[in-house]
């Protein structure tokens, strides 16, 4: 990934913010422990469950199809 001057420092300004002492370091957390898209995922699944939210016309295409005939092992 390629940044300019001004992402570069501002990368460099929240990873000394937050108590960072490597650039490396603040972009791995960021990227790893964060989870951010697997929090987000839950979130999503979540409002689909209680309503809040409808699946689009795509996402029930891409919906796994139980045949109501199948027999499933314990």
């Amino acid at each position: 990934m390629r940044l300019n001057k001004d992402q570069y420092e501002k990368l460099k300004t929240n990873a000394r913010e937050r108590g960072f002492g490597h650039l490396s370091s603040y972009v791995r957390f960021m990227c790893l422990d964060a989870d951010l898209v697997t929090a987000l995922k839950v979130e999503e699944i979540h409002q689909i469950l209680v309503g809040e939210r409808r699946l689009s016309r795509k996402e029930r295409k891409l919906r796994p199809r139980v045949h109501p005939d199948a027999i499933y092992s314990k």
